[in-house]
């Protein structure tokens, strides 16, 4: 099992001139357990927050107000890894689901539009990995 916690700040400009503080916490919780030779269970949970508000341009949601308060995005999967190779190579194959939640959306002028906003997806997924 695997812990890692890092933490960002940056002194970002804003056009109007004001220090845009980006503050974002990441951290995530992996599992693994062999099985059997070559086979592993695997567990992931994760979490990134953007402590403060920012501008924020999302590519999977481009619809979404550029500019949001306290967003957290989460993150769970369970699934197996199948090593091959002397263990170089890993198929990974799980099943979890993605979330969003942040409190406002804000437009241009800092006007509140709505309050809190969710979203999630499931799915399945695979992944080929090489290890030199």
């Amino acid at each position: 099992a695997t812990f890692q916690k890092w933490t960002i700040g940056d002194g970002r400009v804003t056009p109007s001139g004001d220090l845009d503080d980006l503050g974002i916490t990441n951290w995530n919780v992996d599992f693994g357990y062999f099985v059997c030779d070559g086979w592993e269970l695997a567990a992931r949970y994760g979490q990134i927050k953007y402590d403060d508000p920012l501008a924020f341009f999302d590519p999977i949601f481009p619809f979404l107000p550029p500019i949001v308060s306290d967003r957290t995005d989460e993150e769970w999967r369970i699934g197996v890894n199948r090593y091959f190779l002397n263990n170089n190579l890993k198929l990974q194959v799980d099943f979890g689901q993605d979330g969003f939640k942040f409190k406002d959306q804000f437009d241009d002028d800092g006007d509140v539009l709505k309050g809190v906003n969710e979203g999630t997806s499931k799915g399945l997924r695979a992944m080929l990995s090489f290890f030199i």
